[in-house]
């Protein structure tokens, strides 16, 4: 009996000890299970974010819950700047795993809009107490009539001339060839003078400023119009009577009119065949997932801003103005050669630059803008350019209807 004790005793030692191994190994098994679910459950969460981030047509939010998988998913999205972060954390039971991915919008290109206006061989003319709030850089005549002013420095290059009939306000330097008719609030660079106040320092016999070339490209140009295109082609674009509209990247084989009251964000380049008419109390904003990057409109027509039109970077429109600004704007170039390649008038505010390389722009009729850049300028009846520092670099970027690039894709703690 006792033997039999004994063996019974060590079977059951066995067995237990083999239940034991079994159990811990099939709670192992479960939690590796759980574990491979939640993490999968994460990379399904990512993927959700991905996909509402980078298409336009859904929407979402700073934090998402979902159920999946007998567990649940967690999504949050941060932005800083350009870039935005998604973490997921998938849980099934105890078990938990999280997934980080950092995307941005791709670079579409940059530029240093260094002056509050640049103007080509066309040259430049203020009249009736406008203002550049900013230093200006012409390649041909500046002529002023009646009480405008610069407040920085002005140059112009090779042999032409700064002159007023009525002593245009410079308020630092002024570099040209020749200088007629300027109140000059430092110094003056020069080969002729006459009629005009300097209250620092004279250098006469200074060489003339050499040309700058403008700070966008041909090249720029086409391969903007190049990513406009990859997101198809409309043959006319309206948006009217307080309507809102989301375009880009696109192409407008027509023309584009936005108009009383109608709203348009960009998500994307866009590029207009024909004219451009913005007009009426509407407004035209960046997708905020542009964050600190800038936009592209570009035209091959005439384009016309009329009758308090707003142009906002990513901050965006709040019915009225542009909320607090950021780093981004809208570039609104026209490709065109005419006299009015670009008109603004009556009471167009905005956040936006204004570029025609081969045509002439024409700001009237208290119109502010940040930056101009013209072959040719007039501006007049209390026009203000005033210009942002952020212009100095100036990165644009594809847009959320774009092509985005991811930065990392990995597990975390």
């Amino acid at each position: 009996m006792a033997m039999v004790l004994v063996i019974m005793s060590i079977a059951m030692l066995v067995v237990a000890s083999k239940s034991f191994v079994t159990v811990n190994s099939e709670k192992i098994k479960r939690n590796v299970l759980r574990s491979l679910e939640s993490y999968y459950n994460a990379e399904s969460g990512i993927e959700d974010a991905l996909l509402r981030i980078t298409n336009s047509g859904y929407t979402y939010g700073a934090s998402n819950t979902f159920n999946l998988n007998g567990g649940t998913v967690v999504t949050t999205v941060s932005q800083s700047g350009r870039v935005r972060t998604v973490v997921a954390e998938g849980k099934i039971g105890t078990a938990v795993r999280k997934v980080e991915v950092s995307l941005s919008t791709r670079n579409s290109g940059s530029g240093s809009f260094k002056y509050g206006a640049q103007i080509g061989a066309g040259g430049l003319t203020m009249r009736n107490n406008s203002k550049i709030i900013g230093n200006v850089y012409s390649a041909g005549n500046i002529l002023a009539i009646n009480s405008p002013e610069i407040t920085g420095d002005a140059w112009v290059a090779g042999a032409n001339s700064i002159q007023d009939f009525d002593s245009i306000g410079i308020g630092v330097d002024v570099h040209a060839n020749t200088i007629k008719k300027c109140v000059i609030g430092r110094d003056a660079y020069y080969q002729n003078i006459s009629g005009s106040t300097v209250v620092g320092t004279s250098y006469p016999a200074s060489p003339d400023p050499p040309v700058e070339a403008l700070p966008i490209t041909l090249t720029q140009i086409n391969n903007w119009k190049i990513e406009a295109e990859t997101g198809g082609e409309l043959a006319g674009y309206l948006l009217d009577s307080s309507e809102k509209g989301f375009l880009g990247p696109k192409k407008i084989a027509g023309d584009m009119n936005i108009i009383n009251s109608a709203v348009l964000t960009l998500t994307g380049t866009v590029w207009v065949t024909g004219n451009v008419n913005f007009a009426n109390n509407a407004a035209m904003q960046l997708s905020p997932l542009y964050g600190d990057a800038s936009g592209v409109l570009i035209a091959d027509g005439v384009i016309t801003v009329n009758n308090n039109f707003y142009i906002c970077g990513s901050e965006g429109f709040n019915g009225a103005t542009c909320n607090a600004p950021t780093e981004s704007f809208i570039l609104v170039l026209s490709t065109n050669v005419g006299a009015s390649a670009i008109l603004m008038q009556n009471g167009t505010a905005l956040r936006a630059v204004m570029y025609t390389s081969n045509g002439t722009l024409a700001l009237e009729n208290n119109v502010r803008v940040v930056e101009a850049t013209a072959y040719a300028m007039t501006i007049k009846n209390n026009v203000q350019v005033i210009y942002d520092s952020g212009l100095i670099n100036l990165q644009f970027s594809a847009g959320p209807g774009g092509t985005w690039d991811i930065r990392t894709w990995k597990e975390i703690e």
